[in-house]
């Protein structure tokens, strides 16, 4: 094999990772929220995600319908006057018919809540290893759901999601690795 063949032979990687984000994008008046998942592909980015660095999101939409948050009808017919007040509740506009455009991540976001709280690489080497980094939530289901979408959407296994369940039971925040060689549990 000439030596050139050979050099490039050495420098291909022998590990496959991919990495995928969850998070909150957008709440809306009625506090219901746009989860996103997200594949991450650059090395450097994953890097400042677990570090810190970078874990805000900010959206852009298209709002196509405002409702009235009194008399939940169209914003634009009804009697009502955004920021004044009817029998003790202010009128808001609620967001209908909206749909994302863009999302960035950002390193202080609008909304505070609005952030990614969970990270999964899976390196497939000789046997799939999946590391889940677990970061602040806003609420307590927020990263079960983000479990279940996981191993809905067919990103890990069974086994591996009941294994990070139990572990997000115990802690809050925190990094669980899980190896299909059932050998290597561990967490940090």
């Amino acid at each position: 094999m000439p030596k050139e063949e050979r050099w490039l032979k050495t420098k291909k990687p022998n590990k496959t990772i991919r990495a995928y984000a969850f998070g909150i994008a957008q709440y809306s008046a009625d506090n219901s929220s746009l989860n996103i998942e997200m594949k991450i592909t650059n090395r450097d980015f994953i890097q400042k995600v677990i570090s810190g660095e970078l874990r805000g999101l900010s959206t852009a939409y298209v709002i196509r319908e405002w409702e009235c948050s009194i008399c939940h009808g169209d914003l634009e017919e009804c009697p009502h006057e955004v920021g004044e007040k009817y029998d003790n509740a202010i009128c808001q506009m609620i967001a209908k018919d909206a749909k994302p455009i863009e999302m960035s991540v950002v390193q202080v976001p609008k909304d505070p809540r609005c952030r990614i709280i969970d990270m999964l690489i899976v390196k497939n080497d000789k046997l799939l290893e999946f590391t889940w980094y677990g970061f602040r939530v806003n609420a307590e289901m927020d990263r079960f759901k983000n479990i279940q979408k996981a191993y809905e959407s067919g990103l890990i296994s069974e086994k591996a999601a009941f294994f990070f369940a139990k572990f997000f039971i115990v802690h809050s925040e925190g990094k669980a690795i899980f190896s299909q060689s059932d050998r290597k549990k561990s967490v940090l």
